[in-house]
């Protein structure tokens, strides 16, 4: 019985006493006790529930009619927000948000092999050449990140898409 924790307690209060002994009858006696306690605690709390259950019962709350078209807005609305949380890169030794994103065009993908273990997202076709992962998987700040997008987009300018090339000519 002295496994359990409220138990043990109790007979270390009693046993550290000066007068205190928690022998066998002591034991029956405070058991019966704290039972006597518990089951008064127990009706109280029924008795509570009992009287706000029937006050819920008899009281009239009127319910408030749902407005679809705001109710559909409200939730476009936050699921825009979320989306806009998800495409802000994070680090993983902060719960910080990087609100800027460097450079972003086309696919990005995240920088999971950081040595610093933070997750930039960056340009899927920079993080692609060994020798820009390699300084991505180095960096240990977003302004890192954008010197080394900046020197790659410096060597490797962006192709202009033009219609023709849309069309496969």
């Amino acid at each position: 019985m002295i496994r359990f924790p409220e138990i043990r307690v109790m007979l270390d209060s009693e046993w550290n006493r000066e007068d205190g002994h928690p022998d066998f009858v002591f034991s029956r006696k405070r058991f019966e006790e704290l039972d006597i306690e518990e089951k008064k605690r127990n009706e109280l709390i029924k008795q509570a529930l009992d009287r706000m259950n029937r006050y819920y019962a008899e009281a009239e709350i009127p319910e408030k009619p749902i407005d679809v078209e705001a109710d559909r807005k409200k939730r476009v609305e936050m699921l825009q927000k979320e989306e806009a949380e998800i495409d802000k890169p994070k680090t993983t030794d902060s719960d910080k948000t990087v609100n800027r994103i460097p450079f972003r065009v086309g696919e990005t993908t995240l920088t999971y092999e950081n040595r610093y273990n933070h997750h930039f997202r960056v340009p899927a076709e920079a993080y692609s050449t060994e020798k820009y992962r390699q300084k991505l998987n180095n960096a240990r700040t977003l302004d890192e990140v954008e010197h080394i997008l900046h020197d790659y987009y410096k060597h490797h300018p962006k192709k202009e898409v033009t219609g023709e090339d849309e069309k496969g000519r």
